[in-house]
């Protein structure tokens, strides 16, 4: 975060929402340095490639509502744990 600060470069994350709920300090200061926040499912520790597809859109549904509680904003972008897509 200091290093992209210092130089002024905005970064995207690609945000687990898992880390809402444990890192709120990550969160705040992302939202401080004005970075963008997109959808990485809820744990890295859960690959999406393994939900069952009638679970999917819950998860997405799920990860989304809570980045957009912590951050104010509803991601716009997704990209699975893993670059597991199903």
């Amino acid at each position: 975060m200091d290093v992209l600060a210092k130089y002024g470069a905005r970064a995207t994350v690609a945000l687990n929402s898992d880390v809402c709920d444990y890192y709120p300090q990550i969160i705040d200061e992302g939202k401080a340095l004005g970075w963008e926040f997109m959808g990485h499912n809820e744990s890295n520790s859960r690959p999406f490639n393994q939900t069952p597809p009638e679970d999917e859109r819950r998860l997405i549904h799920n990860t989304f509502a809570r980045i957009e509680r912590a951050t104010g904003e509803r991601p716009k972008g997704w990209l699975s744990a893993g670059l597991i897509e199903s």
